[in-house]
């Protein structure tokens, strides 16, 4: 928090001060959705004939508990606790915690299914069902409003659970590690902050739908969902936390356009190795560190009209980044910004750029060997500080073109001081500047 209030500081300084030095930021359902192929089903499990001696009770014994899972299983070849009582009771009776030491033997290794839908629970209380082996998949009843911190974390055998349409809360980490749920449909639910880690390392989570008042998605929320391959972003949604996406290796595409996002947080999508298509909303005013770095298969970005500030790292190792549409309200880019970005053959900067680097860390773009053409828009080389070579020593640019610059040597009188371009930015541009052209169009 304290680092989001740095930084949205910074942009403050930035929007009403167009020369003033910039400080560096700090890194540091209503029920079941109709399945999918691929995506298991929450069982529809209704006893035949009404037989009452399926159901669990709050007060039966484990042995009692045991023999009507059994039972079930017998006549239907599959393992399911249906439970029918009150939360009262259930809570005085520890019925859940009886279950939990039941379904954890092996013997239940093919998977349990719990339906609590004829209760009247209005909560999952922490960590219930935490370590959880065999619960496969849970069926709640349409009174839960919360489910708790860590209420499913490392229930590993986890596939399906549905979110009822009064659920306003899921706290910190409640399905960390669940590796094998599948989908998470939060489109009817009442959720408007998705916490911290809530899905961290659902490894099978392929598809997210989030609720319309959803406000924000919290630090790592769904970092490591490696098979997430769809997710749509509420107009709703005002801040996403560091990591909130990290390595979603399989996330192709981020359209937050709509949204109400001013700052991708640091390493937001980072390692989304698989990301080729990014909007960003008209309302962000800037990027902190690393927030798309790794993202290997990412080709173009196009900067919002207000947008103003990249942090350090922020497209670092995007191999296959060819094309970058700054606007022209840019004012700082930090060190490493494109760090490796192999694929870039041409860059224009805008005029309203003051920052490039920081003290000590100078470089822009090295490692990006593809580098050819550097367009600069302004008309005066002092109008940028910068701390070195930005391009390091292993970019190579070989032209420099500079469409609103006379050559000083065409000017009248010539002017008897050396001539200001040729070290711009730190590089040596001898023989290498375009006076009055602009750079081709046409990416190489």
């Amino acid at each position: 928090m304290l680092k989001r209030i740095f930084f949205l500081f910074i942009i403050i300084i930035l929007m009403i001060s167009c020369r003033k030095a910039v400080t560096r930021p700090n890194m540091s359902n209503l029920g079941t959705p109709p399945s999918e192929e691929g995506i298991p089903e929450i069982p529809d499990i209704t006893p035949p004939d009404n037989e009452e001696d399926y159901y669990i009770k709050a007060n039966d014994t484990e042995d009692m508990i045991k023999n009507k899972i059994q039972k079930y299983y017998d006549k239907h070849s599959i393992y399911v606790a249906l439970i029918d009582d009150t939360e009262n009771n259930i809570e005085k009776n520890g019925t859940i915690e009886k279950i939990n030491n039941i379904i954890n033997n092996d013997i239940y290794s093919q998977g349990v299914f719990l339906d609590l839908s004829k209760t009247d629970m209005t909560k999952i209380s922490d960590n219930l069902f935490m370590d959880s082996k065999h619960l496969s998949s849970v069926k709640l009843p349409e009174t839960i409003t919360s489910i708790g911190v860590g209420a499913f974390s490392n229930a590993k055998a986890l596939s399906a659970i549905n979110f009822p349409s009064v659920l306003n809360e899921i706290g910190k980490g409640a399905f960390y590690g669940c590796a094998n749920l599948q989908e998470v449909n939060l489109e009817y639910a009442q959720i408007k902050i998705i916490s911290d880690q809530s899905f961290d390392g659902c490894l099978k989570l392929a598809k997210v739908t989030l609720p319309n008042m959803l406000l924000a998605i919290n630090e790592k929320a769904f970092n490591n969902c490696e098979s997430l391959t769809a997710i749509n972003f509420p107009a709703t949604l005002e801040d996403m936390g560091e990591g909130a996406f990290l390595k979603c290796k399989s996330l192709q595409e981020a359209n937050l356009k709509d949204t109400q996002i001013t700052i991708l947080s640091n390493y937001v999508f980072s390692d989304c190795n698989n990301l080729t298509l990014v909007t960003l909303p008209d309302g962000l005013l800037g990027m902190e560190n690393g927030a798309f770095s790794y993202c290997t298969s990412l080709e173009e970005i196009t900067f919002p009209e207000n947008f103003i500030v990249i942090g350090n790292s922020v497209f670092y190792e995007c191999i296959s980044l060819k094309k970058v549409n700054f606007n022209d309200k840019l004012k700082s880019i930090y060190h490493y910004a494109f760090y490796g970005c192999s694929s870039l053959s041409k860059i224009s900067l805008p005029s309203s750029l003051q920052e490039l680097g920081a003290a000590g860390l100078a470089e822009i773009f090295p490692e990006c060997t593809s580098l050819s053409d550097v367009e600069y828009l302004g008309t005066n080389p002092e109008d940028i500080a910068y701390f070195g070579n930005i391009f390091g020593t292993s970019s190579n640019p070989q032209n420099l073109y500079l469409p609103n610059v006379d050559d000083p040597a065409s000017i009248q009188p010539p002017s008897q001081d050396p001539n200001p371009w040729i070290n711009f930015l730190g590089y040596d541009w001898t023989d290498k500047i375009k006076y009055r052209e602009s750079m081709p169009n046409e990416i190489i």
